[in-house]
Parts: C-alpha cells; structure tokens; sequence
C-alpha cells in the first residue's frame, strides 16, 4: 500500500512551521509532493530535504487555490499511490496517527468501507498549550485522506478556502484522529493571518474571527497527541490581554 503526501507551501520556514510537518509526513507517507508558491525564505531548500516532488510558482497566487491543488493531485497520482493524504504546512497529525499500526492513519487505509476519510481539526489558541472551542474553531471536520479510484480531479473554483476534493469521493468516514494546527498557536501567527486575509479581500465574520475572543472557550491539549508533553501555562496569563487590543 503505497500513501502519498502533498501540501502547498509561502514562506512556511519563517513561519516556523515547515520542518515540523514535514518530519511527520515522513514518517508515515511513502512520497510527499510539494506546490511552493513562490516562497521568498528558504522553504523550498528545506523541502528538497524530503522530496524532489515539487512543483516551483514562480508569482504568488492566493486566488488560485484550486489551480494549484489540481496541478498538486496530478503529480500525486502520477507516483501510483493508493491513498492520497492532503495536509497544510502548519498542520501535522496528532502522535498516533503516524503508527504503522495501533490506529494510525496507514490503517485507515485499509479500508474497504470508505474512499476518503474527514479528519477533525484542533485549533491550538496563542498557545501550544490550549485549543478554542468556541466561535466554530472546534466544528471543522476536513476531507483529507482519498482513495486513488482513478476518477480524482479537483474542481476549478477560484477564491479562498473553497471545499477542494475530488466531487467522485461519495463514501466518507470519520477518522479517529486528530489533525493539530498550529496556525493560531502564537499572537504572531493570528494577527499574521488577519492582515493577509484582510489585505487579499477577505471581510465580515470569517476575517473578524480571528481577534473575536468575546466568548473565548480554551481547553488543556490530551498530551497524548504529541509526541512530548506540552508546557503548563497559566491561562490567565496567556489571555490576560485580549488579542483585539494587539491589531
């Protein structure tokens, strides 16, 4: 059984993000393939580390999302896998899900059940040591892993976070497994993140969710997603002061 990895990357190593999910894909994906969106750091010497699957833009086009995961789809299936796993940069699979066994995502590849699987999504907020509940930040159920059925092809829809699988996937469970982002883990990273969206066009309740902490709702990481506890902070001190008031 043969599980290929593929991810779009901008300037992840300044981000700090890169080499973390990289090193987790690895243990657990037969071959990553990489759509670098014209990175002005050195993301894409860190990704020639662990692969030379990687397709080089050479301008930086937000609102080609879908464009770009099609070109990244094809240079998958061109390596015949049989399951096809889609991560972001700043993401990585809880612990677990890298076992070749007890659980892990190889094993859900198994399947004759399924043809994709939705994996939910755990939002780390300010803190490596919390994640949000509240504002839809625990809701996000994402679908991640497919079967190569020989029918996969993305839909070209232009714009931001559109809903970017193969429409040919109909049979979809639910992954015991956690998917990690660590996009919200700082005030850096958030803020980062508000005055891109905002800058490319993005407006409304999407973008003012980020600095919203009105009805903040954070809880204790299980530590038994990583693959070392993480640090005890005091909650009160790592949301004394509301992110809003940082913009």
């Amino acid at each position: 059984m043969k599980l290929c990895g593929f991810l779009s990357i901008h300037n992840e190593v300044e981000k700090g993000n890169l080499r973390r999910c990289l090193e987790s894909l690895a243990t657990y994906c037969d071959c990553i393939v990489i759509y670098d969106d014209a990175s002005t750091d050195n993301s894409v010497e860190v990704a020639k580390e662990f692969t030379d699957l990687i397709i080089e833009g050479k301008v930086n086009e937000w609102g080609k999302e879908a464009e770009h995961r099609q070109e990244l789809l094809q240079l998958a299936l061109a390596q015949k896998p049989d399951w096809i796993f889609w991560i972001d940069a700043d993401e990585v699979i809880e612990a677990r899900g890298e076992s070749f066994e007890n659980g892990g995502i190889r094993d859900l590849c198994k399947s004759e059940e399924f043809d994709c699987y939705a994996f939910h999504e755990t939002n780390l907020w300010r803190s490596e040591s919390f994640y949000r509940v509240d504002n839809s930040y625990n809701d996000g159920w994402f679908c991640r892993l497919w079967k190569n059925t020989g029918e996969l092809e993305i839909e070209n829809k232009p714009g931001l976070h559109q809903r970017l699988v193969p429409p040919s996937l109909k049979s979809e469970g639910r992954a015991p497994l956690q998917i990690i982002h660590y996009g919200f883990a700082s005030d850096s990273n958030i803020l980062d993140k508000y005055h891109t969206y905002k800058q490319h066009g993005q407006t409304g309740w999407a973008l003012h969710r980020l600095v919203d902490e009105r009805t903040l709702h954070v809880k204790r990481v299980n530590p038994l997603w990583f693959h070392s506890s993480p640090v005890e902070r005091d909650p009160n001190e790592v949301y004394r002061i509301p992110l809003v008031n940082k913009l």
